[in-house]
């Protein structure tokens, strides 16, 4: 409402044409409430925490441009993150979607650790583990529920590295359905569990 006013009286001065929005004003929004408390206690801002959801919603171009340039050719290519737009149908798939952030030492983890987010959880267990050569690093699970073969074996992977890297993963937090699944498959020897 008030952009058409400041567009009507605009509209008054002789010299100005063609004027008009610049951009549509009924695009679809979602209210996000964060729990600053718990983020400051992570480490996290707000700015934070909505990076980790611009793949979800829209695309990284906007936000965070990445160019990657060809050897061959030269030429530069704009590189950015997406949900496919078919697992993101409606809010309900946003709050279901899996996040990663990392900071210094620990990668907290909220969501499920399944096949669609493996190669997701590889480069950050792969980040991590660089970062942090000789010291111990944390995966704080205590935001996910649900943990499949997939993900153990990115865990798995990122054990053995961590090793040649004299650095050792403790698993924080752990609930108790993925806590099982360590148990059954015997791997609870092979972390910190707390």
């Amino acid at each position: 409402a008030y952009a058409e006013k400041v567009r009507v009286e605009l509209a008054k001065i002789t010299s100005l044409r063609d004027l008009q929005y610049g951009q549509p004003l009924d695009y679809p929004t979602v209210e996000i409430n964060v729990d600053r408390e718990r983020a400051g206690q992570f480490g996290l801002t707000t700015a934070d925490v909505a990076k980790s959801f611009t793949a979800a919603t829209s695309s990284s171009r906007f936000v965070d441009p990445n160019y990657w340039r060809d050897p061959v050719s030269g030429n530069g290519f704009q590189i950015q993150v997406e949900i496919p737009q078919n697992r993101m149908q409606s809010v309900n798939d946003l709050n279901e979607s899996t996040t990663f952030v990392r900071d210094d030492h620990t990668l907290s983890i909220a969501g499920e650790i399944d096949v669609a987010v493996v190669d997701e959880f590889r480069i950050a267990m792969r980040a991590l583990i660089e970062a942090n050569p000789g010291v111990e690093v944390c995966v704080d699970l205590r935001d996910v529920n649900f943990i499949d073969s997939s993900g153990l074996g990115v865990l798995v992977g990122a054990n053995k590295q961590a090793a040649s890297a004299g650095t050792t993963i403790r698993l924080a937090h752990v609930q108790a359905s993925p806590a099982k699944v360590f148990e059954i498959t015997g791997l609870q020897s092979s972390f910190g569990l707390d």
